[in-house]
């Protein structure tokens, strides 16, 4: 049984994630919907009805009228719907519930063509326990090509695994993929011609690469990359990969919320769900 979560925020972005779930169910089947609906503190502190005292229906009537009407264009039935509005202000409350619930996955738009801030995507990475689906307005989620960014740790395992359940024919493609940086101290001896290195780098990583994802027993067969960042972030370097190779999706483990090590959640992942990237990025915890 799949059960997911999606962000509607009533907007035009709604109608665009409501296609994208539909495509999602073909993948995965989902079995039961939550729509999720956060009130920040700024537009209504307090009881929602104290602010709309003349209206004949109660508010939270109203937005749950409005939310199940949005999230029926997905295609699932009324009855695998569930809308359910946060309206004390308290992102650390709705986490806390979602983190407690038996959603499998969540959903939430990233505005590219109507930008928005990218701060409420950036706190739901960090305050999520669950896995994340960041997708944008141009976004088509029949997944074709997955690229999963490898760094050898036990989360880029999980991602594999779960990148691979998503392979459900012949004709699409996983690609494990590892970037790497030489180490600063190297630059001193080497000068400016660093070509030599990088290949020797590369080669070892490749190795590495290979015996890890071997270790992984995916049994999906898949391609395997390194490339170099050079002066690029990890971040911007994986993204050029994926998005000049015609990748669908781009899946990472993170840590989550309760390691102090930021290595990922605090950095490639932040740069992967920035606001300038129209690429889907899923978030493995």
């Amino acid at each position: 049984m799949t059960r997911a979560l999606v962000f509607l925020d009533l907007s035009d972005m709604d109608k665009t994630l409501m296609r994208q779930i539909a495509e999602l169910h073909r993948t995965f089947k989902i079995d039961k919907l939550y729509v999720a609906h956060y009130i920040e503190l700024q537009e209504f502190s307090g009881d929602l009805k104290a602010h709309f005292p003349d209206m004949e229906r109660p508010i939270e009537d109203i937005l749950n009228e409005e939310l199940m009407e949005r999230a029926l264009e997905s295609g699932l039935e009324k009855d695998q719907i569930e809308v359910v509005i946060f309206q004390d202000g308290s992102k650390t409350n709705m986490t806390t519930w979602i983190n407690q619930s038996d959603v499998d996955f969540c959903v939430l738009g990233k505005k590219i063509v109507h930008k928005g801030t990218g701060i409420f995507s950036g706190r739901m990475a960090r305050l999520l326990d669950k896995h994340i689906l960041f997708t944008t307005e141009t976004s088509r989620l029949e997944i074709r090509h997955t690229v999963v960014a490898v760094d050898f740790s036990q989360f880029a395992k999980k991602a594999l695994k779960f990148a691979s359940q998503l392979q459900t024919n012949d004709r699409q493609t996983l690609t494990a993929y590892h970037v790497f940086r030489l180490p600063g101290a190297y630059f001193p001896f080497v000068g400016g011609d660093t070509r030599k290195l990088q290949d020797k780098q590369a080669e070892e990583k490749l190795k590495r690469l290979r015996k890890f994802t071997s270790d992984s027993k995916i049994a999906v067969e898949m391609e395997l990359v390194v490339e170099y960042a050079g002066d690029r972030t990890l971040g911007r370097t994986i993204y050029d990969y994926a998005k000049s190779h015609f990748a669908d999706l781009i899946v990472m483990g993170v840590k989550g919320k309760t390691d102090k090590d930021e290595l990922l959640i605090g950095s490639v992942a932040e740069q992967l769900i920035g606001v300038d990237k129209d690429l889907p990025v899923l978030l493995v915890k």
